[in-house]
């Protein structure tokens, strides 16, 4: 019966008009009132509108509460319950040297009830809107304000909405809300945004060399971390707070993601913070020497080159140093006495080394015949495809040990005569000699 007689009041917009029939006739009502915020709990503002030509002297309130009247033009009166009241209005004149009851107006007048206002809020980390999320209630009449106040000096009128905060702390957020009929109640809770943790990848370098394994690190005072690592390896995400990894050589993203919990009612908040970092990995030099003659004759200087099909080199070491006037260059010249096996250490820009090695055969290996008859074959005797160069010494002797024939820088020329007459068939020897080696041998001598 109370709810379907204020859905009436509130058709009528609060008040009705009281039409007096005196004698038949008409009469305009004197005494009327209205009033503001009819809400239990909150103060009702009852104001008199009446009017009268003599004037009003007196007005009186009764508050269909049981409370005592009041007198006053304006007034305020707290209804403690939400129920529908008949408040009376009487108006006095003193005309006649007393108060004088001119009119009485009574309006039967609706206090709701308030609404439940409250809300619940996401907690964010820094750089996360807050959720807000209205879940006031209203038992009586649709609500139709939202007023937020987020504790940093902004607000909204949205029913729910999001705030970012510009940084990390402890906000005291509150929510006013209002029903259709002016009641309001409000809530007030504190919401927290988390500073995030701060991820760092730490190195003693990010460059390294194939083969080489890369020692990462980030700060272990966060509660977790997880790598994402390159898909090639066998475990793309690792939960480690250092990791070392191999890597073939190319250009690599690493993001370390780390994690810090924080304890909120009645949930726990998780706080993430990722940082990538590029890891580079040269492959190692690919190299080989490159040399003019691979066979030579002892002592002969060639030049020695160390090339790299993929990268830039820019330091060498070549092996065996008493070989070399300059052992440290790209180029150097090589005296070779025997054969030998070189070998050269490169590092590249990037600090990769490699080793590659070349073997140079020394070639003195001569002829033990000798047919000097005009047949193109053997006609002279032969020591050397290059000949020997000033610092060799060839001496032949025949069988009694005279010597026949001597010569420095042989060239293959020597064709079995001695100071201008052929020599007989026979067996004949040399001596081949220069500063580090000797080589001894016989020769055949057929006509």
């Amino acid at each position: 019966m109370i709810e379907s007689m204020k859905r009436l009041l509130k058709k009528l917009g609060f008040s009705a008009i009281l039409i007096a029939f005196l004698g038949g006739a008409v009469q305009a009502q004197v005494a009327d009132f209205e009033y503001l915020n009819p809400c239990e709990g909150q103060t009702t503002t009852f104001v008199s509108t009446s009017t009268y030509p003599s004037g009003i002297t007196s007005y009186w309130w009764n508050f269909d509460d049981g409370s005592m009247l009041i007198q006053g033009q304006e007034v305020e009166h707290l209804y403690t319950n939400s129920n529908v009241y008949s408040v009376s209005l009487s108006v006095y004149n003193s005309a006649l040297g007393s108060d004088s009851l001119v009119s009485v107006k009574t309006k039967n007048v609706a206090i709701y009830n308030l609404p439940n206002a409250s809300f619940t809020a996401t907690v964010a980390c820094d750089g996360e809107p807050v959720v807000f999320t209205n879940s006031s209630v209203s038992s009586e009449g649709d609500m139709v304000s939202w007023v937020w106040d987020f504790g940093d000096g902004e607000g909204d009128l949205l029913e729910n909405v999001e705030h970012l905060y510009a940084e990390p702390g402890q906000y005291p957020v509150s929510l006013t809300v209002e029903t259709e009929y002016g009641c309001k109640d409000d809530f007030s809770a504190d919401v927290a945004v988390f500073q995030l943790p701060n991820a760092t990848i730490f190195s003693d370098d990010f460059e390294v060399c194939e083969g080489d394994t890369i020692q990462l690190h980030v700060d272990d005072t966060y509660q977790k971390v997880i790598w994402s690592t390159p898909p090639s390896l066998t475990t793309p995400n690792v939960e480690a707070f250092k990791i070392g990894v191999a890597y073939s050589p190319g250009v690599y993203s690493v993001i370390a993601s780390v994690y810090e919990v924080h304890a909120t009612y009645p949930f726990f908040q998780v706080c993430k913070s990722e940082t990538e970092v590029e890891v580079i990995v040269s492959p190692t030099p690919e190299i080989s020497i490159a040399v003019t003659d691979e066979v030579i004759i002892p002592g002969e200087a060639i030049p020695m080159e160390v090339i790299s099909t993929n990268t830039e080199l820019v330091s060498f070491q070549w092996l065996p140093l008493q070989a070399f006037a300059n052992p440290y260059i790209a180029k150097p010249m090589a005296q070779v006495f025997e054969t030998t096996e070189f070998e050269v250490t490169v590092v590249d820009r990037y600090g990769c080394v490699n080793t590659a090695k070349a073997t140079v055969e020394v070639d003195l290996e001569p002829n033990n015949l000798l047919t000097p008859n005009g047949d193109g074959k053997n006609d002279t005797w032969f020591v050397s495809g290059k000949g020997l160069s000033q610092d060799f010494e060839v001496v032949i002797y025949n069988r009694w040990g005279a010597e026949v024939f001597s010569q420095k820088g042989y060239n293959n020329e020597w064709d079995g005569n001695s100071n201008g007459e052929a020599l007989p068939e026979g067996a004949y020897y040399y001596i081949i000699k220069n500063q580090d080696a000797v080589y001894t041998g016989s020769i055949s001598l057929l006509r």
